[in-house]
């Protein structure tokens, strides 16, 4: 009967540490999930952005052949 009890004591304790065990490994599961979830998002921003400036230097670029140049001594 006395050897029940100890089993049982034993049971409990391996329960408990296996529960704060599993407490841990849930709270690092959810810390490494934020930090790649963040790591995407600021690749993803950078993405986006390299792509609008290329839109925006494929829209404001004009080749030199285009340009009006003043001579502002011809006018004197």
């Amino acid at each position: 009967m006395g050897a029940d009890i100890e089993t049982e004591k034993t049971n409990n304790e391996v329960a408990e540490q296996l529960s704060r065990i599993n407490e841990q490994l849930a709270i690092k599961n959810r810390r490494s999930r934020r930090i790649w979830k963040t790591i995407g998002i600021i690749l993803l921003t950078i993405l986006v952005l390299y792509i609008l400036l290329a839109i925006a230097g494929l829209v404001f670029y004009v080749p030199t052949s285009d340009k009006i140049v003043i001579n502002c001594f011809s006018l004197i």
